[in-house]
């Protein structure tokens, strides 16, 4: 891992007294262990201190959806005695600041007190709003779960619960443009936020071995989603490939030599492992980077991907209280004709949809963006609508510039209709309409995909707020004006954008380099502010470029991003993002 700014992960080897006013024999001495960070990861050999800006700690418990302070202790000289705590404290929130800046931040697990009335206990503080090594800096029994347990490129990332992201599957070897799996299949880990570690499995009580999702999966598709019966939430996997070559494909850049024909797995958090799952119903399809999403409700939506026999998929599956239903997006009227008529292939008329996102916007509809490979992407939005009944509607488009037609050839416009692109939900208009932010993709032409995230140095990038209005079945596309230097980041495709504390963040994904089609993958993070209604990079970088990589947001906040390609290989390294905090937590 290499990085270009001097950030870290702070461990604290913390024993807490309750009650205790002043140090003596008996009381507690707080060692603080400090573990910057340096190329390879989180420094195995850390020093003692806190950082010299540091000057207070302050110690917060959870407070319903809040946090409420119980102390506030001075951080001179390396000896910390934290008071207030209780045994059973479900949740506890660290911050060091610098004057009035909250600058670091830990949240350790429950307090347990021992019979002479004090408590150890060990935490992990991060930089607050920056991107650090994950890792603690406590030493190699720690830090040897720094990493991923072996390297993931293509792989899914979910949130459980608790501070848990379950990572799974993925390609682990890299011979030219074909990526494989050395064994059965890859594996899972989960991540623990409170620890800044990848642990092997869903807590560190569990043996180190090897953990099967049952199949290789490469660039699968995977939701949180409870199953049926299930005590609480687990994780969907649904399609993936074996092996996967990277190249300049009819569909887009990634093709399948095998794709997964064996349906479903379900990730039990309570057994701490995978299985297969079945619907009521029809049968599940077999395809290859469908546009897939989660509702509040647990209603499962894909669309669209590749299919077993290599051929794009007009296909819709709707996965609702154990039952799977299907419907299929409808023919434009005037392809409908040509085909009754003899003049069309039936083929070339479906409205087949590659590399579209699916994005829920409630009461049981979704917006599918973008992908339309057949009509060169004149139709770029549609509503599905899961209640009573699973139907299907083409959203008609107000933009400043019209959507593309077949024959148009590929010039600098305020938006484009894209492929590969990343969407995510923002918070309702004005008038209650669903808003959904579209960002970067590759450019769809006469029945291709652009080789390039980039349509050319002149032109601004693919980002816009495409805002629905459900009853009218209409589509706004506001366009996002962009200014250097994050416009040239967000020419990007196949990234991921996911909500962390309020905003929209931009991560991974493939930029045009000196060869447009050498998928050159971006370490730069962008973040969108819905209400400035602008782009910004955040000023740190990933450790590595991670076109592939994985990105997930962690319950109760911040973000965690690993591997990915880098260097022509597979990656196990992974950041971290803690959000920054306000000003008024580090208040005297």
């Amino acid at each position: 891992m290499s990085t270009t700014s001097a950030v870290g992960v702070w461990g604290l080897c913390v024993l807490l007294h309750p009650g205790c006013a002043s140090l003596d024999e008996r009381d507690a001495v707080v060692e603080v262990v400090v573990a910057p960070l340096v190329e390879g990861g989180c420094d195995e050999g850390p020093q003692s201190g806190l950082p010299a800006e540091i000057d207070a700690v302050v110690i917060e418990r959870a407070e319903g959806d809040g946090w409420q302070r119980v102390d506030r202790v001075a951080a001179g000289g390396g000896d910390l005695v934290l008071t207030g705590v209780e045994a059973g404290d479900p949740a506890l929130r660290l911050v060091g600041c610098a004057g009035a800046t909250p600058q670091l931040v830990a949240e350790p697990g429950p307090i347990r007190v021992d019979e002479a009335g004090k408590s150890a206990l060990t935490v992990s503080f991060k930089p607050a709003g920056r991107l650090a090594c994950a890792g603690t800096g406590l030493g190699p029994d720690y830090d040897r779960y720094a990493e991923t347990s072996q390297p993931r490129a293509f792989a899914v990332a979910v949130p459980l619960d608790a501070g848990r992201v379950l990572v799974a599957g993925g390609a682990d070897r890299v011979q030219g443009p074909r990526m494989t799996v050395s064994g059965a299949d890859t594996g899972w880990d989960v991540y623990d936020a409170r620890e800044a570690l990848f642990l092997p499995g869903v807590d560190r009580a569990e043996p180190l071995d090897r953990r099967s999702i049952g199949q290789a999966r490469i660039a699968a598709e995977a939701v949180a989603w409870r199953a049926p019966g299930a005590s609480r939430e687990g994780v969907l996997m649904l399609g993936g490939a074996s092996a996967v070559r990277k190249g300049r494909f009819p569909f887009g850049p990634l093709a399948p030599d095998d794709v997964v024909a064996d349906g479903a797995m379900y990730f039990d958090p309570d057994r701490g492992s995978f299985g297969p799952v079945e619907f009521d119903g029809v049968t599940l399809a077999t395809r290859f980077l469908a546009g897939t999403a989660v509702d509040e409700a647990g209603r499962v939506l894909r669309v669209g991907g590749i299919g077993a026999t290599n051929e794009p998929s007009d296909r819709i599956e709707l996965i609702a209280e154990g039952a799977l239903s299907t419907i299929e997006l409808p023919f434009d009227p005037e392809r409908q004709a040509q085909v009754e008529a003899g003049e069309f292939d039936v083929r070339l008329a479906r409205n087949v949809l590659v590399g579209a996102s699916v994005t829920p916007i409630g009461e049981g509809r979704f917006v599918v963006w973008g992908g339309d490979y057949n009509g060169c992407g004149e139709q770029p939005a549609w509503l599905v609508s899961t209640t009573p009944t699973l139907t299907v509607d083409a959203l008609a488009i107000t933009a400043p510039e019209p959507a593309p037609t077949c024959g148009d050839p590929v010039v600098c416009r305020s938006w484009y209709s894209t492929g590969y692109h990343a969407a995510a939900r923002l918070a309702p208009g004005p008038g209650g309409e669903a808003r959904v932010l579209i960002t970067g993709g590759l450019p769809l032409g006469s029945r291709s995909v652009a080789g390039s995230p980039d349509p050319g140095a002149a032109c601004q990038p693919n980002a816009f707020v495409a805002v629905v209005d459900v009853g009218a079945k209409t589509a706004r596309v506001e366009p996002v004006g962009v200014a250097e230097p994050a416009a040239g980041s967000l020419k990007r495709a196949l990234h991921h954008a996911i909500t962390v504390d309020g905003a929209v963040m931009l991560a991974g994904g493939w930029v045009a380099g000196a060869d447009p089609a050498g998928f050159e993958g971006t370490a730069e993070v962008v973040r969108y502010d819905d209400v400035a209604g602008a782009f910004e990079l955040i000023g740190d970088r990933l450790g590595a470029p991670r076109f592939g990589g994985f990105a997930a947001a962690v319950p109760g906040g911040g973000a965690v991003f690993g591997g990915g390609l880098g260097g022509g290989a597979a990656l196990d390294s992974a950041e971290i993002f803690t959000p920054a905090l306000p000003a008024a937590v580090c208040a005297e």
